[in-house]
């Protein structure tokens, strides 16, 4: 679970710097609604900088403690905005059937060359 969130923090930080001078994306403020801060920026680069030095001298480097706390939180904090858009999403699509329903539709006609 652990190298997942890692991994997707690590995702999160390269594809939000990549289009962060692209005026047609929206800005990552919109994206990540303010979960990644900068800090955690900061947090991820120090490890990789552990981690290319730990790998130079044949050894493994384990994430800080406060990396491994802020991608928990990142993790649950995402999954938590997830599932509002779910839940938001699945509403607006009951409520477009809904409202088609309630519209009065014309009769089918059907045509003596159309097959039934």
């Amino acid at each position: 679970m652990r190298r997942v969130v890692v991994a997707g923090l690590l995702g999160l930080v390269v594809c939000v710097s990549a289009h962060a001078q692209d005026a047609r994306r929206p800005a990552a403020d919109a994206l990540l609604g303010g979960i990644v801060q900068e800090r955690d920026v900061a947090l991820v680069f120090d490890y990789l900088r552990d981690v290319v030095t730990a790998a130079s001298e044949g050894r493994e480097a384990a994430p800080p403690a406060e990396f491994r706390e802020r991608a928990e939180a990142i993790g649950q904090e995402v999954k938590r905005h997830g599932a509002a858009a779910a839940r938001a999403l699945i509403d607006a699509v009951e409520s477009a059937l809904r409202e088609g329903m309630r519209e009065p539709r014309p009769p089918l006609t059907h045509s003596p060359y159309q097959r039934i």
